[in-house]
């Protein structure tokens, strides 16, 4: 289950007008986990019996200021935690927390508008992909408190329009 927000504001700027969008992001997923002895295909004695819990929120600002008529400067960043607990109903020493240092993620992008539905789009981020259940979980139930997120720099340059009639949106980047 989780929820997102998000607000914009727009104030009165007539030289560099600007959007202000901020908001935040909850997510939690519960999931049980049982594993059995394998008798030849049959059930055998329960072996693990664990709840893990994956909480992640972020709280993110973005400012969208248009330059010149065609051209939109993009800068904003997020505060993004990440957390990961399991509670092993059999074993307490596989119970456990693993919490990981938040991260904050900027960007910026600059974006032109060549015509209607043609614009270019450069952009900088940073950005990061927290490790699945999967791979927190080790083999023997415990949690792998040697596992990190994956963070890494994207730069980005695109080109997107519409033809045909605005039936077709072709983008490349």
């Amino acid at each position: 289950y989780g929820g997102r927000t998000r607000f914009i504001w727009k104030p009165s700027m007539n030289k560099f007008p600007t959007k202000l969008i901020w908001g935040g992001e909850y997510l939690n997923g519960i999931s049980r986990q049982t594993r059995y002895v394998n008798n030849q295909g049959k059930e055998g004695n329960i072996i693990f019996n664990s709840d893990n819990n994956n909480t992640q929120y972020s709280l993110f600002a973005q400012t969208e200021t248009r330059l010149l008529t065609k051209l939109i400067l993009t800068i904003g960043t997020s505060y993004n935690h990440i957390s990961y607990t399991a509670k092993d109903y059999l074993v307490n020493a596989r119970s456990g927390t693993l919490l990981f240092e938040p991260q904050i993620t900027p960007r910026a992008a600059l974006s032109y508008l060549i015509q209607q539905n043609h614009s270019l789009h450069i952009s900088v981020s940073k950005g990061f992909a927290p490790p699945t259940g999967g791979e927190v979980n080790n083999a023997d139930g415990t949690i792998n408190q040697n596992i990190r997120p994956e963070i890494g720099i994207n730069y980005e340059f695109n080109a997107k329009g519409a033809i045909l009639h605005q039936r077709t949106i072709v983008t490349g980047k």
